[in-house]
C-alpha cells in the first residue's frame, strides 16, 4: 500500500472505532445481497473487443460441433456416394 492508502485506512479504522454501537437487530435493505454480488461480478469499462471476446467463447464450441457434423455429412454423401435412402436402410453398413 502507498502512504496515502495507509493514511486513509487508519482514518477509516479510527472513525469506525468512534462510531456508536447499535444494539438493536439491524438488517440490510431488501436486495442488498443481490446488488453486492452483481457489483462483484460486473465488468467495469467493457469495450467492444471484450464483448466480442466473451461472445466468441460462447459461440465457438457449438459452431465447431456443427461444422464437424457438416463436414462428416458432406464426406459421407460425396466421397462414398451414398444416397439418403441407403443411409436410412443401413444395409450398406453390414
Amino acid at each position: 500500500m502507498e502512504k496515502t492508502d495507509d493514511h486513509a485506512w487508519e482514518q477509516l479504522i479510527s472513525a469506525a472505532r468512534k462510531a456508536p454501537r447499535q444494539e438493536e437487530d439491524v438488517h440490510p435493505p431488501l436486495g442488498f445481497a443481490t446488488r453486492v454480488v452483481a457489483r462483484a461480478f460486473a465488468v467495469q469499462n467493457m469495450t467492444l473487443l471484450d464483448a466480442l471476446d466473451s461472445l466468441s467463447y460462447r459461440v465457438g464450441g457449438p459452431s465447431l460441433l456443427f461444422g464437424g457434423i457438416l463436414l462428416l455429412a458432406s464426406t459421407i454423401f460425396t466421397e462414398f456416394s451414398i444416397s439418403f435412402s441407403q443411409i436410412l436402410n443401413l444395409s450398406w453398413i453390414f
